[in-house]
């Protein structure tokens, strides 16, 4: 289905980036030796790379090396699941001190060294740039209108969104690229995005999502506006957390927050096997997480595929309500992230809730996975509080 996660998001891209050194002479500093490449693009130096979520590493103004694109200078990659160590020991016949020790040595010049000093400019230059290959990843096949969105977090890791359209059902179950792009920072605990490139301007429906987030207004929007436009300028007259929430310490989007669920005891009576434990452990897991701090309404999705992995996403509310997005979703847009390639391949599914809550979601989503994997066994358990 996509591999917007994807394993080697760069390897398809083509003068995408600014000239950068890559990893190659620093690997003589730290003691071994790699093919002789003096100067290349930074497609290339991370060609052969396995990036299960970051393309490249942005900190204090500079490229800093990816690790996967020192260790692939060593012709590595993470597919063994071999420690580090092991597989330059293994590549360069060396003694395991030295193996250790040249590790050691190359995460601290991956720190300290960078490919190419650069400013805001060029980082958003590289954003946008990588924008048309994320298009290619979305799914629309009703609108056939694909939307792509590249993020930048604080923590310098850039992070993938794309539409995502399911034929006959409500148009108001599709995911927006710029909410994909935010779950996305969600399941690998990003704590905020400096930087957002999009392939359009963003809808009103996604500016008003995106007030949820923490450091919202800090967010610059790229789509083709020089130099940027913040939320401030996509929506000055905004309705949002700062209207409902009498608790100003209350956690925003993408902050950490425990919601304090427990399942009741006879939800735990439907248990068929030691798989169903981990399934319905998930889906507690996400109620617990989920973003609800308007309705008080937690609610959390956990799926499982026919190969036994298990995707969950919690709840995450909007002020204004309708652009929130319901658990199914984020459970979805986790198992795109983890390389689920078609819906069909979710066999059994788990949905926690309250039972008394004002917001319920059993009958969207046994609509929705009716349509999209009619083999699912929705489970529907009820939570309550600590």
């Amino acid at each position: 289905m996509m591999d917007f996660a994807a394993r080697s998001f760069l390897t398809k891209m083509h003068n995408t980036a600014p000239r950068m050194r890559v990893a190659n002479p620093f690997l003589c500093l730290a003691g071994l030796h790699g093919r002789n490449i003096s100067d290349t693009s930074a497609e290339e130096g991370v060609r052969t790379a396995s990036l299960p979520l970051v393309s490249l590493e942005i900190t204090r103004g500079r490229f800093a090396i990816p690790r996967a694109a020192v260790y692939a200078e060593l012709g590595l990659c993470d597919s063994t699941g071999l420690p580090p160590h092991q597989q330059v020991r293994s590549a360069v016949n060396c003694s395991a001190t030295t193996a250790v020790n040249a590790v050691n040595r190359l995460d601290q010049l991956r720190k300290t060294l960078p490919h190419h000093h650069c400013d805001r400019a060029d980082v958003d230059k590289l954003l946008l740039s990588l924008v048309p290959e994320a298009q290619k990843l979305a799914k629309a096949p009703i609108s056939s209108f694909p939307v792509g969105a590249v993020g930048l977090g604080s923590s310098g890791r850039i992070f993938v969104g794309v539409n995502v359209e399911f034929p006959q059902l409500p148009l108001g179950q599709s995911i927006h690229a710029e909410q994909c792009l935010a779950l996305n920072a969600l399941l690998h605990s990003e704590p905020s995005l400096e930087a957002v490139a999009l392939s359009a301007a963003p809808c009103g429906h996604c500016r008003q999502f995106y007030c949820e987030l923490f450091g919202a207004a800090n967010i610059r929007f790229l789509f083709g506006k020089e130099p940027h436009a913040v939320l401030h300028d996509l929506l000055p007259e905004r309705f949002g957390p700062e209207d409902l929430l009498q608790d100003r310490q209350e956690p925003l989007f993408l902050e950490q927050r425990q919601n304090g669920l427990v399942l009741r005891e006879e939800s735990w009576d439907c248990l068929r096997s030691s798989d169903d434990i981990a399934l319905i452990q998930a889906a507690l897991n996400a109620a617990n997480h989920s973003y609800a701090p308007y309705t008080q309404c937690p609610a959390g999705v956990a799926l499982r595929t026919i190969h036994g992995r298990v995707h969950s996403g919690g709840y995450v509310e909007s002020a204004a309500f309708n652009p929130s997005m319901p658990p199914l979703q984020a459970a979805l847009v986790h198992g795109m992230v983890d390389g689920l390639k078609d819906w069909s391949q979710i066999v059994d599914g788990v949905l926690v809730e309250l039972p008394e809550a004002k917001v319920q979601h059993a009958e969207v989503t046994n609509l929705v996975l009716s349509k999209i994997a009619p083999r699912t066994k929705l489970r529907v358990l009820h939570a309550t509080w600590k």
